[in-house]
């Protein structure tokens, strides 16, 4: 009896009430247990990636990817239209090379290292490629694997694994464990051999102590110049070079160009013109067709201004970034 309504509830009813209790329950011990996993490492859910905070620059909205970049605006009346430097959005291209790029890495098994040179899209196709996983169900957590270099954070990320394999398994899942350095290094000058001999150290450790040992797929993301030679011997093909000199390439350069030079428009044509001077640099070229296009934006619009600086750099990615600083 309800004394709230005064009507007599049936048992089917209040079986059905407590079930919604119980689910809530459920719903709430989950977002508890949740909450305790990422004071181990950063672990998130399909929800956490599409709110950026995996890729914290990194977002999805409405069924489609976006990077969100910080810029600085200009004087040209575009520029002040749009206002104060802020955060813009820029849908993730996926235009010419890159969809073939996500399908070799797709096919790969549970264990791959992305590598190319700098500045090309890997954690972008990461990025891409992890959204692909967590939508499909093929995993349903990253575990965003910081810091490897130092010893005390692979214990963290093992004792997390453990967590997973035992208190933890429901809210875990199907994890996947994502090691991307490239992402904070850029064009910094480290001391490479040091550099990539820690990172040789990193990926034999996620390729035994993570993927072989426990079975968890792992995606690393490694910049081609910290690669070592006896690195991709022993990985194989697990190794997943990105290739910038393959067909596709400069109509992906041209839809990076023409998304961030947005709201200006360039002709298509045009833009195959200036894509083509970006595929001759020796690496940078996605991180270099969205400088020039923001400063064809900046420009108004003029696409010779960036053809210049593309010209007085010589396909030399560093220089092309010194002189746009």
């Amino acid at each position: 009896y309800n004394l709230a309504t005064s009507k007599i509830v049936t048992e089917e009813e209040l079986t059905k009430k407590l079930n919604n209790i119980r689910r809530k329950l459920e719903n709430l011990k989950e977002k508890v247990r949740r909450q305790e996993l990422k004071e181990y490492l950063k672990i998130g859910w399909l929800e956490d990636f599409e709110g950026g905070k995996i890729y914290h620059n990194v977002f999805a909205r409405g069924g489609k990817l976006y990077i969100r970049v910080r810029e600085e605006r200009g004087d040209s009346e575009v520029d002040k239209r749009l206002g104060e430097g802020q955060y813009v959005e820029y849908e993730v291209v996926t235009a010419g090379v890159f969809s073939k790029w996500a399908e070799a890495l797709r096919s790969r098994g549970g264990f791959v290292v992305l590598t190319g040179p700098r500045g090309v899209g890997k954690s972008t196709l990461a990025a891409w490629h992890l959204w692909q996983m967590l939508k499909s169900g093929e995993t349903t957590s990253v575990i965003v694997a910081e810091g490897l270099e130092v010893p005390e954070r692979r214990q963290d990320l093992l004792n997390l694994l453990n967590a997973c394999d035992d208190r933890y398994r429901g809210v875990c899942g199907l994890p996947v464990v994502l090691y991307d350095p490239s992402s904070t290094m850029f064009y910094s000058e480290p001391e490479e051999a040091k550099a990539a001999r820690k990172v040789e150290e990193v990926l034999a450790f996620l390729y035994t102590d993570v993927y072989k040992t426990r079975g968890v797929p792992v995606i690393a993301v490694v910049p081609k110049d910290l690669l070592t030679q006896e690195a991709k011997k022993a990985f194989g093909d697990a190794v997943y070079e990105v290739d910038v000199k393959t067909e596709g390439i400069k109509e992906f350069i041209a839809a990076v160009l023409r998304e961030y030079s947005r709201p200006c428009e360039i002709e298509e044509g045009k833009a195959l013109e200036v894509a083509q001077k970006i595929a001759e640099f020796d690496e940078g070229h996605a991180l270099i067709a969205r400088l020039a296009g923001e400063k064809i934006r900046r420009g108004g619009g003029k696409v010779g201004d960036a053809e210049a600086l593309l010209g007085d750099t010589q396909g030399n990615a560093l220089a092309f970034i010194v002189h746009y600083v």
